[in-house]
């Protein structure tokens, strides 16, 4: 995998590309005991979007899967499985004003660490499905509600580590495409948005960048900024 396609927050730095014999996979590394959450820089609402995924490492309860239509952090449709129940689900979430409705698979099923299984995610309007194996019925499947929007996709974890290889992503609104080389920086506390952001590429190869009257620059390729007022 190319991991310039793909974004976390600048706070943290869980996700790398490793060697994995004579291949290269994109994975998770410190995320066992905690959540993480990758994505790619595209805004889409309708997506076929499949991946191979291997959980490597599991804390208590861990949960993993593939995500669409990613908004913000309370604002996602997530198809994955949770190894507690050992069950596949689809969860979709309007809002942090809004509960998140989970509809599971309705059978148990086995998924065992350092395995690869094939998981494929298709939203399409109001529908979602999530498949899993080469099987052409969908082990899950849920309605959307309202939640018909363009958002992001990407990988999710919950106390686990987890491996991705041979990602595929069709675009099926014809919306968006896949941009590369884009850093998110979060200059406030997540939850608290801003009145005011300008960003300015100075000559000298410097990101200025102002935030409700507080300047931020940086001098390192814009992997870190400094208040300077």
């Amino acid at each position: 995998e190319d991991p310039s396609h793909w974004i976390e927050l600048n706070t943290e730095d869980k996700w790398k590309v490793k060697a994995d014999g004579n291949d290269l996979v994109y994975g998770s590394s410190e995320a066992a005991t905690g959540d993480s959450h990758t994505w790619l820089h595209v805004f889409e609402q309708d997506v076929d979007y499949s991946a191979k995924l291997r959980v490597t490492e599991k804390g208590t309860f861990p949960i993993m899967g593939l995500t669409a239509r990613v908004n913000a952090d309370e604002s996602y449709i997530k198809g994955g499985y949770d190894f507690t129940l050992k069950k596949w689900f689809i969860k979709v979430r309007l809002g942090g004003d809004f509960e998140e409705e989970v509809t599971y698979a309705s059978a148990i099923s086995e998924v065992n660490v350092n395995e690869w299984y094939d998981v494929r995610l298709k939203v399409v309007d109001k529908d979602i499905e999530l498949y899993v194996g080469s099987s052409a019925t969908p082990v899950v499947t849920a309605d959307a509600g309202k939640k018909v929007m363009t958002g992001r996709v990407g990988v999710f974890t919950e106390q686990c580590n987890v491996d991705v290889n041979d990602v595929n992503l069709q675009l099926l609104s014809g919306q968006g495409r896949v941009n590369d080389g884009v850093l998110e920086y979060y200059t406030a506390p997540m939850g608290i948005t801003s009145t005011l952001f300008q960003i300015l590429d100075l000559p000298d190869g410097r990101l200025l960048m102002y935030q409700d009257g507080t300047q931020y620059i940086s001098t390192d390729d814009d992997v870190t900024f400094t208040a300077t007022s």
